[in-house]
């Protein structure tokens, strides 16, 4: 995520949450184990949370930061937490909490016959045009307000930019953690197990954006005005998460590529 002052925050998994200042320097500002983060720039959950997620800011804080453990979550325009239920036996649900604390069913996830069943979404975020957008391991998919569910990329088996990540099952490829979206409605996916971020166009074309080398693999993407901000781990596949060492990316709007900060690990 990036806030308003361009500072990055994101979540290290088993550490904590990071923060990342415009001179480069990484702190570590909550020692929480979330998965996923929602920013809350209006602060309506700044004195309360929502049902199933935990406030990681200070009481009164504005803006506030949401954690989640059980999945990824997207904060909307009006406050409202977007997030995805699904189990073995039924329909993939995209589902709105209200700040409120009232929460409603958007939509029901029809399975794609091409792909194996969507039980599971990797990322979810709120496009400029309100609708909700999820990605699981090889499909995008769009659902409006009304409920309507397209696909808009995918199902993705082969990508001819691919760098097989060490440690990743076969046929993961390309496992996409993350998207988001710019104010025209391009989407970038961070294409995990292909060592890639990738562009999806407003008429579907895939196309790379930017790749990682040296080990190293997306995880997370997020969009400040025309400027994308790119999480990173190198050996992303190891089962051991001390080896998996934080970075952040920035993809400028005029293509130049610069490394903002790396999180030393010890041995």
């Amino acid at each position: 995520m990036v806030d308003l002052e361009r500072q990055v925050w994101f979540t290290d998994s088993g550490v904590g949450v990071w923060r990342l200042n415009g001179r480069g320097e990484m702190t570590l500002q909550f020692k929480h184990p979330a998965h996923w983060l929602g920013f809350d720039s209006d602060g309506r959950y700044a004195r309360s949370k929502p049902e199933f997620y935990q406030r990681i800011t200070p009481k009164g804080v504005n803006p506030a930061m949401l954690a989640s453990t059980s999945g990824p979550i997207a904060i909307g325009p009006e406050g409202d937490v977007y997030y995805a239920s699904s189990n073995e036996n039924g329909p993939l649900q995209i589902l709105r909490l209200s700040p409120a604390g009232e929460r409603y069913v958007v939509a029901k996830v029809p399975d794609n016959p091409k792909a194996k069943k969507l039980r599971k979404v990797n990322g979810i975020a709120v496009g400029p045009d309100r609708a909700i957008y999820i990605v699981g391991n090889h499909t995008i998919r769009k659902v409006t307000k009304e409920g309507a569910v397209s696909t808009v990329a995918g199902p993705l088996t082969s990508l001819p930019d691919c760098i097989a990540v060490p440690g990743f099952k076969k046929g993961w490829e390309p496992y996409m953690r993350s998207l988001t979206l710019d104010a025209g409605g391009v989407i970038y996916a961070a294409a995990t197990g292909c060592s890639l971020v990738l562009r999806v166009g407003t008429d579907g074309n895939v196309t790379t954006a930017m790749q990682a080398e040296g080990g190293w693999s997306p995880t997370g993407v997020a969009m400040f005005d025309r400027d994308l901000y790119v999480l990173e781990y190198q050996n992303a596949g190891s089962p051991n998460r001390r080896q998996w060492a934080p970075r952040v990316r920035k993809l400028s709007a005029d293509g130049k590529v610069a490394v903002l900060g790396t999180v030393a690990r010890t041995p």
